[in-house]
């Protein structure tokens, strides 16, 4: 799954920086807005039903069919809406472009909706190879049609008609991938949504939290100031968010399998947390330190201004990422609801928050505000995942503490070899962020493995680690033997 997530990250990064070479910041901003409203309408079509086929015990045809029935229901009715709220949504940002992008949008739902119910038995099976190969195939296809189109086009319609073409070529993919053919049903609609009405309520809820960005940055600040909060938060976010995503998606599976037993369910949560410290909380910390390099080198001088940014939802991503783990044990136990207050603590800080601090302070205000949520509900959610699994806040601290001093280490090294300074030209760019990155690493690992010799080497993450380390090495040795072996043998029948 971390491949899957690496894959579909990276493959969106490169169009990212290709995109943002082609197109203008106004561009992604129009297509933010058409964005904004078509996520604010799939919001009610978010039921989470391929959760609550994971979360059910026993499923049969009937669940299946019935989730794809709704999933066909609900598309088509936002498509509807869209078409409805296309001019008004103009209207209200001062974009007469936007109406007509919507109506094109209008048909992505739709054809999402369409989508084959039987991929989610992939991941109810445990089938990570399969979904590895299903997203990686619809990332690739979309890839090659978005900057096609871009260099054509030179517009913001690429991506528009990206989305909708990425979209119809998925859901043909996943009718190729899985042979099970829905039918039209509602048999099992009582068992899906007693689980359901809570993943929709949390659904509505994090849309509310990813999007409430682009109404306020866009009415506030308008199109080009949104399109840099976006590009700038997206590419802060891949080594904390686009890590742990993944895990997550694993996880959630493998939690409800044994969430009976508390104590498993405990010594599985913390092992993973500390798994996603020792990668996340580097590579979060790293990029907000390398930021000045980073923006320049990877989206152009058109971008400088988004550098503050990456720093800033960089560094709250540490944050975040010690949270994303809990909505799995939620999920899991079958308390989506502790979620949705999580989720509604954030809301109640980070729209006044964002809406004051934008205004005086511009984008950059608007990311102290998303920081300043993410800090106050890591608390709320820690008490309520240490209430569930049964464990204190020793148990958390001392799953983290050492990715915490190793990557406080890496962030002053970083910062005493590569300060801000005067502008640099791309191939100085390129050879500094080598040095840092170098530098970084180094220092995060000796840091770490220092650590983990002073608590006394525990069966930690850094055990698993050297554990595949000296497999790795034990194999690449008896290659080695294998092919000197069959080097000699070879000149021996060659005598």
């Amino acid at each position: 799954m971390m491949a899957v997530r690496l894959v579909d990250r990276g493959i969106g990064l490169v169009s990212t920086v290709v995109l943002a070479r082609v197109l203008v910041p106004a561009d992604f901003g129009v297509v933010a807005m058409a964005m904004g409203v078509v996520a604010l309408l799939e919001l009610f079509a978010a039921f989470g039903l391929d959760a609550a086929l994971i979360q059910h015990r026993e499923v049969d045809r009937a669940h299946y069919d019935t989730a794809w029935t709704f999933n066909v229901g609900l598309g088509l009715a936002v498509s509807a809406g869209l078409l409805v709220l296309a001019w008004p949504a103009a209207i209200f940002y001062k974009q007469p472009p936007l109406a007509w992008v919507l109506v094109v949008l209008a048909a992505a739902p739709l054809i999402q909706g369409l989508e084959n119910i039987g991929l989610v038995a992939f991941r109810r099976d445990l089938n990570f190879r399969a979904d590895f190969l299903i997203n990686t195939c619809k990332r690739l296809i979309l890839f090659v049609i978005t900057v096609s189109l871009a260099f054509v086009l030179r517009s913001y319609w690429a991506l528009v008609l990206g989305i909708v073409a990425g979209r119809t070529l998925g859901v043909l993919l996943s009718y190729v991938v899985h042979p099970y053919r829905p039918r039209f049903s509602l048999a099992a609609r009582y068992q899906l949504f007693g689980f359901s009405k809570w993943v929709l309520s949390t659904n509505t809820a994090t849309f509310a939290l990813q999007r409430c960005s682009d109404v306020i940055i866009g009415r506030v600040l308008g199109p080009r100031a949104l399109g840099l909060f976006n590009v700038g938060a997206e590419l802060a976010s891949l080594p904390s968010s686009e890590l742990v995503a993944p895990i997550n998606r694993a996880l959630f599976p493998g939690f409800s399998k044994i969430a009976g037993d508390r104590h498993a369910l405990r010594r599985e949560y913390f092992t993973f947390i500390g798994f996603v410290s020792m990668i996340g909380l580097p590579a979060a910390i790293g990029v907000a330190s390398i930021a000045h390099l980073i923006v320049p080198l990877v989206l152009g001088p058109n971008w400088v201004d988004a550098i503050v940014i990456v720093k800033i939802v960089a560094i709250a991503g540490t944050l975040q990422l010690l949270q994303t783990t809990n909505y799995a044990v939620y999920l899991a136990v079958g308390r989506p609801s502790r979620q949705l207050v999580v989720l509604c603590v954030q809301l109640a800080v980070l729209i006044p928050s964002m809406t004051y601090l934008s205004s005086v302070a511009g984008i950059n205000g608007a990311a102290y505000a998303f920081a300043f949520a993410a800090a106050v509900s890591l608390p709320v959610t820690l008490s309520m995942v240490l209430r569930e699994l049964q464990a204190h806040v020793i148990d958390f601290v001392r799953a983290i503490w050492r990715p915490v001093v190793g990557t406080s280490a890496m962030y002053f090294s970083i910062q005493y070899l590569s300060p801000p300074n005067a502008p640099l030209t791309t191939p100085q760019l390129l050879v500094r962020l080598v040095e840092v990155v170098a530098l970084g690493a180094l220092s995060y690992s000796a840091v770490v493995v220092a650590c983990w010799f002073v608590a006394g080497r525990p069966d930690a993450t850094e055990a698993t680690i050297l554990q595949q380390l000296m497999e790795i090495r034990e194999r690449a040795f008896q290659m080695a033997r294998g092919i000197m072996a069959n080097g000699r043998a070879g000149i021996q029948r060659r005598d």
